[in-house]
């Protein structure tokens, strides 16, 4: 005779029951969450992407203005702050630096992408061209720091619903132990009387 899965008291089974079903409500609910927070994330940091360019574009145009020499080392800025996130580069028409941030340099932002968004193999960038495509300005964060936050926030997120599962579950069976007991009682009672 095959094995009974579940237990025979009424108590146990509406206990597991709603146990797992609040677990995989839960769990649902979280997968869509997470979902949910990492395309607004990388909405977030791709507007930021998008702001730095806007912002770099006039001094990119002064600075192509002030340097009529031509020459094509460009300008690199000093290092603002401790680490930085986002790091740019401004190209003229021919694909010659005029200004790059300090992290630029190790990031190895490529040249002559398309206007817009793009994703390499370690980078997100977005380019943004004025002056007729005689300006190129090409931010780019690498997708290491995107995980690391998003993993960084989902770990806050989803070690608090690990810790209170089981808590839920024994609220769950001490809610239902406690509503029994008039049951237990009634049922005892009748016991009493047919013996």
């Amino acid at each position: 005779m095959a094995k009974r899965l579940l237990p025979r008291s009424l108590r146990a089974r509406l206990a597991i029951g709603l146990s797992v079903s609040l677990t995989l409500l839960w769990i649902g609910a979280s997968l869509f969450a997470a979902h949910v927070f990492r395309h607004e994330t990388d909405e977030v940091f791709d507007s930021t992407l998008r702001e730095v360019a806007e912002r770099i574009l006039p001094l990119a145009y002064e600075q192509m203005l002030a340097d009529e020499d031509g020459g094509d080392g460009g300008l690199r800025l000093p290092p603002v702050g401790g680490h930085e996130f986002i790091s740019y580069v401004v190209r003229d028409g021919d694909g010659r630096d005029l200004l790059r941030s300090s992290g630029a340099d190790n990031m190895h932002i490529p040249a002559g992408l398309a206007p817009g968004f793009a994703t390499t193999d370690t980078l997100r960038t977005y380019t943004e061209t004025a002056v007729q495509g005689t300006i190129v300005v090409t931010t780019a964060e690498y997708l290491d720091h995107r995980r690391h936050v998003f993993g960084g926030a989902l770990g806050a997120f989803i070690w608090p619903l690990v810790a209170l599962l089981p808590l839920t579950a024994l609220v769950v069976w001490l809610a239902i132990l406690l509503s029994f007991r008039p049951v237990i009682a009634f049922r005892d009672a009748i016991e009493q009387r047919g013996r």
